[in-house]
């Protein structure tokens, strides 16, 4: 199952690393070139805090579809919280079923705060550039 859910993150995020890398502005690319980067140097300077972004919204797709796709292993006998969803639908008990759903979402939500935390510590530039304008500034 790891391995499984291993190629899938892989499949996910290779794709939006080729799109966080693509909408990196040329201009961005040859300005940081004409100010003497080298092509490591450019990376790591430029290219890489640009596409931060788009690579950690794709690493938050990718931490909550995989803790939904998780629940799925249930079905080739991996115990997780999939199994609250068979038990409880073939012996028809509906709380079992709804806990099984509401603690999927929670442990989701989780991942999914704790990678937002993280990239508001990691990227503080990018939360400065969605903050609206202050009127009378």
């Amino acid at each position: 199952m790891i391995i499984a859910l291993t190629i899938y993150a892989v499949a996910i995020m290779v794709r939006t690393v080729a799109d966080a890398f693509a909408s990196i502005e040329p201009r961005a690319l040859r300005a940081a070139t004409a100010l003497g980067y080298a092509e490591w140097g450019r990376f790591f300077a430029v290219e890489l805090p640009l596409a931060g972004p788009v690579l950690l919204a794709g690493l938050r797709v990718v931490a909550v579809s995989t803790v939904s796709l998780v629940t799925v292993g249930v079905l080739v006998g991996i115990q997780s919280l999939g199994y609250l969803f068979t038990d409880g639908f073939q012996r028809r008990i509906i709380p079992e079923v709804l806990t099984g759903v509401i603690m999927t979402f929670l442990v989701a939500l989780l991942f999914d705060a704790v990678l937002v935390a993280l990239g508001r510590v990691i990227m503080p530039w990018s939360r400065l550039a969605t903050q609206p304008a202050q009127a009378g500034a």
